[in-house]
């Protein structure tokens, strides 16, 4: 299993509802127990979605999850997303 998250909408807003937010610590120990072969998390400074993450990555450190992290410049935009791209898309082959 691999995973990349790029500018990822971890943690919602406090009124959402849906069930994909739901139990993350749950879903988190499902996740790694499969022993993810890459799990890559990626954002940038000024995306709205900066603090969610970091938080995020807080709670896998918590728990001593392994992930590798890319942060960048920039907000939630294509050109991060071409970036992030390009830097996970050969992890994929190793």
């Amino acid at each position: 299993m691999t995973v990349g998250l790029f500018s990822a909408a971890i943690m919602p807003r406090e009124d959402v509802t849906s069930p994909v937010y739901q139990n993350t610590e749950e879903k988190l120990k499902v996740q790694f127990d499969k022993n993810p072969k890459l799990y890559w998390i990626a954002i940038g400074k000024t995306d709205f979605l900066y603090r969610a993450n970091q938080d995020y990555i807080k709670q896998l450190d918590n728990k001593g999850y392994k992930y590798i992290y890319y942060e960048t410049d920039g907000g939630h935009i294509w050109r991060n997303w071409r970036i992030y791209l390009s830097e996970f898309a050969p992890m994929l082959f190793k």
